[in-house]
């Protein structure tokens, strides 16, 4: 894996989940104090942990685009386009194996044909 893209997407993370952990505790501090701020503030918590893990997601998705790319920059096949590929082959070499059957058949026969 490359590692400056691997770097990248754990510094990503990282901001994202300390960003997370100071607002959990500024937020658990307000909820103590009970009332309407303590139910705003789980609301404000429940909406933060939810973009959170759309952010985690997104980092997640562009990563995997990223080593997606490299990957087939570097000539690399996917594991999809190697199985196409063999099934063509093993396709390939069926009808091959039929053609000389034929092809026996119709010299043994033309040998035949010839001996009388």
């Amino acid at each position: 894996m490359n590692e400056s893209l691997k770097k990248i997407f754990l510094v990503g993370l990282g901001v994202t989940a300390a960003g997370k952990e100071k607002a959990e505790k500024v937020l658990r501090e307000l909820s103590e104090g009970g009332g309407a701020a303590a139910e705003e503030a789980k609301s404000y918590l429940t909406k933060l942990n939810n973009k959170g893990k759309d952010k985690k997601d997104q980092l997640q998705n562009d990563f995997n685009n990223e080593i997606r790319k490299t990957i087939e920059n570097l000539g690399f096949v996917t594991v999809d386009q190697y199985n196409e590929l063999a099934e063509r082959i093993a396709a390939l070499e069926k009808n091959s194996k039929t053609a000389d059957q034929d092809e026996a058949a119709t010299r043994g026969s033309d040998d035949q044909a010839t001996d009388r």
